[in-house]
């Protein structure tokens, strides 16, 4: 939903800024987490093979399962540190984007989505939101902005695209979703405008 603004075409996205147009497809590969594409590796690739060549530029936006839910479950579960925890799902999410890149997949990866406040989530949003052992509000804040400072430090040790949009997305008053972006309280409105703006692709897809 971050990036899907609908067209009369099926499967593709089109945003237009002044200048040329930057054209992209959204691939929803369904309620997956970083933590678990390695178990669902022939479903993936035949979503992205579907749609996509190899060549073709890859964003992965994964993490956000992971951030609400996972990684504090696991954290209780197999009684390990939230760290811990989290620098398991980096190593899995990061161990499997490799085997793509290998693969001949170009892939770059965005960073997670900012946590939400509980208070804000509105009743229409999908169940169940916060599973039990996902966390306090702060414990999630945490989760959320620890994975995003590792996940950036290990794709640049391993040499894999970084794109960061979380400091568009947070709300830099607390550190929480900004409440404006959000349509049910934590699933983002259409942001792909804002992102293009951001990151000036226009320049660099010219």
């Amino acid at each position: 939903m971050m990036f899907r603004k609908p067209t009369r075409f099926k499967n593709i996205c089109a945003i237009d800024p002044p200048g040329t147009p930057v054209v992209f497809r959204s691939l929803p590969f369904g309620a997956n987490s970083a933590y678990a594409l390695f178990r669902e590796d022939a479903w993936n690739r035949k979503i992205i093979d579907q749609f996509c060549n190899k060549g073709q530029e890859l964003w992965f936006v994964f993490g956000e399962i992971d951030g609400r839910t996972y990684i504090n479950s696991m954290h209780i579960e197999k009684n390990i540190t939230v760290d811990k925890s989290i620098d398991l799902v980096v190593k899995s999410y990061l161990d499997y984007v490799e085997v793509l890149i290998k693969d001949g997949y170009n892939i770059s990866i965005v960073s997670v989505v900012p946590s939400c406040r509980t208070e804000q989530i509105k009743p229409e949003a999908r169940e169940p939101l916060f599973p039990p052992n996902s966390g306090t509000d702060q414990e999630r804040k945490y989760i959320v902005e620890t994975f995003n400072k590792k996940l950036k430090a290990d794709c640049e040790r391993r040499e894999i695209v970084f794109i960061d949009i979380y400091e568009f997305l947070v709300d830099p008053e607390d550190g929480f979703n900004d409440r404006n972006r959000a349509q049910d309280g934590y699933h983002y409105k259409y942001i792909g405008d804002l992102v293009i703006e951001k990151l000036n692709l226009k320049r660099l897809k010219e």
